[in-house]
């Protein structure tokens, strides 16, 4: 059987709904083709396209950074299809990202947006994975397949395990087990399957695992509620990525926290530290 893209997207690989979504829209443009057929050019004349489209949620064309996220995930499920011997090698390998203007770098809440999300979330299934994104910036999977074994309060250390990590690395983020995020996982009760996060059990029967775009889709109807119709659960990553950085915490270590595998990723917050720096000058008394 030749491998083209409607094999992958429904029979061969088992892709994350993120990624489905990216390969799916890739299929509508090129068609089923053979994955051997896919080169420079093809891929070429998709970006254009991309970038033409519009939004369904406002109707404005479709960013850079956007384009660049769906290229990651197409050169990621391209170099599984390369480790599997189904291509012999990967198109989107030479493939540059589109440069980005500092308008377009990643939205992020401020602290009153912030405050507002948290209390819109307030008493809602969705209120504690929505702090705990707020609170330690990992991403969508990360959160949903977090275990009680990767909490050590002793050590006062959460580990995102490289099986879970998109760098494939394990990861640990601190915490005050006094803090707030300390008293959250203590006050959670405990999942049959061990998960920190999920649906909570009703008349002692554990109800299904949230799904990824479940999570997605709930969080960014809540936002556009209150007025953040930009916002997604993604920007709670680059909210904490961007006060981070507001605060002076080094690049490096944001690259660490975040999970990064290069510090090039970290750069597009740099602008914020050079902004956050000429706002504190801005106030000398002289």
């Amino acid at each position: 059987m030749i491998a083209t893209v409607v094999v992958i997207l429904h029979k061969g690989f088992n892709l994350t709904s993120n990624k489905e979504t990216v390969l799916r829209n890739f299929g509508k443009f090129v068609g089923d083709v053979a994955l051997k057929s896919v080169d420079r050019q093809l891929i070429d004349e998709y970006i254009r396209y991309r970038l033409q489209e519009k939004t369904k949620r406002n109707n404005s064309n479709i960013s850079k950074s956007t384009v660049n996220l769906e290229l990651r995930h197409l050169k990621a499920i391209f170099n599984t299809a390369v480790s599997w011997n189904v291509i012999k090698r990967n198109p989107f390998k030479s493939v540059k990202l589109l440069r980005v203007p500092e308008s377009e770098c990643p939205k992020y809440l401020t602290v009153d947006e912030i405050s507002n999300v948290r209390e819109a979330f307030i008493r809602t299934e969705w209120q504690h994975i929505v702090n705990f994104y707020l609170w330690t910036g990992v991403r969508l999977q990360e959160a949903l397949t977090l275990s009680w074994s990767d909490i050590d309060f002793k050590n006062r250390t959460i580990t995102i395990k490289s099986i879970n990590s998109k760098s494939k690395r394990n990861r640990f983020i601190g915490f005050n087990p006094d803090g707030e995020l300390g008293e959250m996982l203590l006050s959670l009760k405990k999942r049959k399957d061990n998960k920190i996060f999920g649906p909570q059990s009703a008349n002692g029967i554990e109800k299904i695992q949230w799904k990824l775009d479940t999570v997605s889709r709930n969080i960014s109807r809540v936002c556009t509620h209150i007025g953040l119709d930009w916002a997604s659960c993604h920007t709670f990553r680059h909210t904490f990525a961007s006060h981070l950085v507001m605060a002076g915490v080094p690049r490096y270590t944001v690259k660490e926290l975040l999970g990064h595998s290069t510090i090039k990723t970290t750069e597009i917050y740099a602008h914020l530290a050079a902004q956050h720096k000429s706002d504190m000058i801005a106030k000398l008394p002289y």
